[in-house]
């Protein structure tokens, strides 16, 4: 878990470094955004992985988790990253032959698509409330001496989608879903100074501070008719330039 928390930080420092055009700050002016992003990337990863926070800086703690829009079971994690790595472990043997498995064959390929029939929107929300949940536990009995303190929250499937008044489908983003943005003030107000969610698959981040969310949602077009997408999946493709 720690090297997940880990890769997840770095995807969101990159964003921050050398891409920060594509993370949407809501209700953040330029100072506010400058002194965010300063706090971010002066995180160091807690020495002690299996206490809170997951990262700790002078200024600011993070805590970083994972949701899907996957069916969840409490006690296993998602059947999606259950398939995902099931996928990844078929996709070597397919690319080995059979007769020497340590080389590879020049030029072999082999292509999947993900299921991602037992997506939802409904599972993302039931995901998003059980991981919050969880953390701030985890947060409230945890000291931060006056330190801000932020989410960061990894959606790792580019799956849900919405029409828009065109007709045009357009991938989901948290800034219009509005269930999911009232079950964060519900659940976080008080306790959590910002929440961040990256979608790295999408290309985005997005970041909200907690206490803007209602003047945020007055002002904004949101919606709660997100759907996984027809045809949305995930394509593994190997190819090998060893023999």
């Amino acid at each position: 878990m720690a090297n997940d928390d880990e890769y997840i930080m770095s995807c969101f420092k990159e964003f921050v470094l050398t891409r920060q055009s594509i993370i949407k700050y809501y209700e953040m002016d330029a100072e506010k955004v400058n002194a965010f992003n300063r706090q971010i990337l002066s995180v160091k990863r807690n020495a002690y992985p299996n206490q809170y926070p997951d990262f700790i800086g002078e200024l600011m703690d993070v805590e970083v988790f994972n949701v899907t829009s996957s069916a969840e079971n409490n006690r296993k994690g998602s059947l999606f990253s259950k398939e995902n790595d099931a996928l990844k472990k078929r996709m070597e043997e397919a690319l080995k032959p059979a007769d020497n498995p340590e080389e590879y064959k020049m030029g072999t390929s082999h292509v999947e698509i993900m299921d991602y029939s037992d997506h939802s929107y409904e599972n993302w929300l039931k995901s998003l409330k059980r991981n919050i949940v969880k953390h701030k536990e985890s947060r409230l009995k945890y000291d931060p001496e006056g330190k801000e303190c932020a989410f960061l929250v990894h959606y790792t499937q580019k799956v849900l989608g919405y029409k828009d008044e065109n007709g045009v489908e357009q991938w989901h983003r948290l800034g219009i879903d509005n269930r999911a943005l009232s079950i964060i003030y519900e659940e976080l107000y008080g306790s959590i100074d910002y929440f961040i969610l990256l979608n790295e698959m999408n290309n985005e981040a997005e970041v909200i501070p907690i206490m803007k969310i209602p003047s945020y949602v007055k002002t904004h077009a949101l919606r709660d008719d997100f759907y996984p997408r027809k045809g949305a999946g995930t394509i593994f493709i190997g190819i090998s330039d060893f023999i």
